[in-house]
């Protein structure tokens, strides 16, 4: 009797196992976890199977932390993150050399487009002391996409992130849904 109770609660727990990893998020690599919290930044990935995780260290133009993909809209989103010591307290300057990286300079395909983010919307989205978004042809030795835009973001003494958002069609439905799933985590003194 005992030893039946035992596989029934192995069988549910199995069952469990499988309903959740079916509807887990994305598995995100053990180095760019430690990163997120070495730097305190909340990430919401999405939940639905559209979403695929992608090999986005790999190519040779610049090497990112993560990557993922929804294969319904055909949106990539690329992350870098670089802690306080790599930027000197100089985010604009470090923003500048990386979109200088990704970004084509082909004639024609060579434009970019930049704004800084109001600081209210910096507050209240992001927890960020300090970002940009730029819009831009990514090189395609980085990206095969015919459009990028990247959102550098900054929090003082806790890192600079790099977000890019990778897509053929211009008026791609998931910019919009993704827009705001990072944010720093506030820090609170004790």
């Amino acid at each position: 009797m005992r030893l039946n109770v035992i596989r029934f609660l192995i069988l549910i727990g199995l069952g469990m196992a499988v309903i959740v990893s079916a509807h887990a998020q994305i598995a995100l690599p053990d180095a760019f976890a430690e990163k997120l919290v070495a730097a305190q930044i909340d990430l919401a990935l999405p939940l639905e199977k559209r979403h695929k995780k992608v090999r986005a260290q790999r190519n040779r133009i610049l090497r990112c932390d993560f990557g993922w993909r929804d294969k319904r809209s055909q949106l990539e989103i690329r992350y870098l993150i670089e802690g306080p010591e790599a930027d000197a307290g100089l985010p604009h300057v470090t923003s500048s050399r990386i979109i200088t990286t990704v970004a084509s300079n082909d004639p024609g395909y060579s434009e970019i487009v930049s704004h800084r983010i109001p600081k209210e919307e910096l507050d209240q989205q992001y927890g960020a002391d300090w970002g940009v978004i730029y819009y831009f042809h990514p090189k395609y030795g980085f990206s095969n996409k015919r459009h990028g835009k990247l959102v550098a973001l900054h929090k003082e003494g806790q890192a600079t992130v790099f977000i890019f958002y990778l897509f053929n069609a211009a008026d791609n439905e998931g910019l919009e849904q993704q827009a705001h799933h990072l944010r720093f985590a506030q820090i609170t003194e004790e």
